[in-house]
């Protein structure tokens, strides 16, 4: 299994939940660094694939910026892993995340369009208690 480094993008190796003005952490430790490195390496594969295949949208967006990209993904991964793993009490499928990280290392232009990267990297990533 190859190690995916977090970078300049790093997340913090803890995050939080707020509940009104209380700040409750609800997870920490391997889990959620696991899940950085996921989001970091995802976040430089999705500015990567969203660059090459839709330069008119990237160029709106963030300009020739990508580390602007990078930042974006990286908060709206951030803001996905809080709900899953705060609010729905998800677990983190690692084994989905490195499918979807080489599925997007080979992404075509015309699969981006027919939907697969959503397929192959949205809620398969995790998995939740069924209530």
């Amino acid at each position: 299994m190859q190690r995916y480094t977090v970078g300049l993008l790093a997340l913090a190796t803890m995050i939080a939940c707020s509940s009104g003005s209380t700040e409750v952490t609800c997870v920490e430790g391997q889990e959620m660094s696991t899940y950085n490195e996921f989001a970091a390496k995802y976040s430089e594969l999705y500015c990567d694939v969203r660059l090459d295949c839709e330069p008119v949208y990237f160029a709106e967006r963030f300009g020739e910026d990508v580390e602007e990209c990078h930042r974006f993904i990286v908060k709206q991964e951030s803001k996905r892993a809080t709900a899953k793993l705060c609010e729905d009490n998800c677990d983190f499928n690692v084994e989905q995340a490195e499918a979807c990280l080489e599925a997007m290392e080979t992404l075509t232009c015309d699969s981006w369009e027919n939907g697969s990267l959503e397929e192959m990297c949205s809620s398969m990533l995790w998995e939740c208690d069924a209530s």
